[in-house]
């Protein structure tokens, strides 16, 4: 009874996980297409690269938590919320030949699947549950951690929701602190800790044993409460979030054009030779990071560049919006998807719920 308890719990919980991602992925949805053509700058290793938009940055985020919906819908089509009425060991024996029809009967009227056969030495099930949830949680841990470093006053590029009256520190009366951002990245931690601990269940000792078994007890109800708060958390954050564009562009003129050293590269090649044009770039943006100077000015001075381009060339190229490849046609192939894969999710949810009143009514 408390395998079918614990069950009957996990999946109530699930249910509200699947309705508050549903939202979620909305919010972020219009999100993508608000800020799809606002510039800021790329980064890799911590280093700024070369321009992105706001709207790509939120449209992998997008694309992500969307595989995580769909990781989330595989759980149902995998019938891994069963019930088990089975006896002590899993073989019917006080039921006097009526063990799998009182089963069935019980289970399909607790809205649980039914097992083909025992499984309280296979915990398997609920290690698939816990992993699913795990790699949601790390997708919107990744999120806030991303905002968060947003947020920092260097880059100053997002600032959380923030209402009047609240208090970021008690002794500095200025800050405003990423307070919902670090709850939303700080909550992945435990949450692996406790997918972890679910794997420790499948080691079961015989058909029963409570070494491993209690284990579930405290980390499925952890992983599915922390995800909740991550996924309510998320959506008002990203609903909320107060971006500055204005910064964005001055963050992409930090560097007084070497984001775009790429874009120039390969324009010059065409002239020049790819490898010509490696080398030119190369040496005017070492100089310029080494001595402080404006790389685009710094790169003119070449003979190699001024004797074939103009100046307004370089200007031209080191334009954020001329050097996003196609960031618009993958933006708009993920936004299509999301639309696509919610609207399925809620047709079959539906269908799921007319197909077990049906046999519910009919027994």
């Amino acid at each position: 009874m408390v395998d079918t308890g614990i069950m009957l719990q996990t999946k109530q919980a699930f249910e509200v996980i699947l309705e508050h991602t549903q939202k979620l992925i909305e919010v972020l949805t219009e999100q993508v297409q608000r800020y799809r053509e606002t510039p800021m700058i790329g980064r890799t290793h911590g280093i700024q690269a070369i321009p992105i938009t706001f709207g790509f940055k939120l449209a992998v985020w997008l694309d992500e938590l969307v595989r995580s919906y769909q990781r989330l819908q595989t759980l149902i089509d995998h019938q891994v919320f069963v019930g088990s009425i089975s006896g002590a060991v899993g073989t019917y024996a006080a039921f006097g030949g009526d063990g799998p029809a009182v089963e069935k009967a019980v289970l399909t009227r607790l809205g649980l699947d039914v097992p083909n056969i025992s499984w309280q030495s296979s915990r398997d099930r609920l290690s698939e549950i816990a992993e699913v949830l795990g790699i949601y949680s790390g997708t919107l841990g990744k999120i806030g951690h991303e905002l968060f470093n947003l947020m920092k006053t260097e880059v100053n590029e997002v600032t959380e929701p923030f209402k009047k009256g609240e208090v970021g520190s008690s002794t500095m009366p200025q800050k405003r602190n990423p307070a919902l951002l670090e709850g939303l990245a700080s909550l992945t931690q435990p949450v692996f800790s406790d997918v972890a601990l679910i794997h420790q269940s499948m080691l079961f000792d015989g058909e029963r044993d409570a070494i491993h078994w209690r284990n579930e007890w405290v980390a499925l109800p952890e992983i599915t409460n922390y995800l909740d708060a991550q996924i309510v958390n998320a959506t008002y954050i990203l609903s909320e979030l107060n971006v500055n564009e204005d910064q964005m562009k001055k963050n992409i003129a930090l560097q007084g054009g070497l984001p775009f050293a790429e874009k120039i590269m390969f324009e010059l090649g065409t002239i020049i030779g790819k490898q010509t044009a490696h080398e030119v770039v190369y040496e005017s943006a070492m100089t310029a990071i080494e001595q402080h100077r404006n790389f685009l000015e710094v790169l003119y001075q070449r003979e190699e560049v001024n004797h074939y381009f103009k100046r307004s060339d370089l200007d031209e190229w080191a334009k954020a919006e001329n050097d996003l490849g196609n960031i618009s046609q993958r933006i708009e192939l993920v936004v299509k998807n999301a639309g696509r894969v919610l609207a399925k999710g809620a047709w079959d949810l539906e269908r799921d719920q007319v197909s077990r009143e049906a046999i519910t009514a009919k027994e």
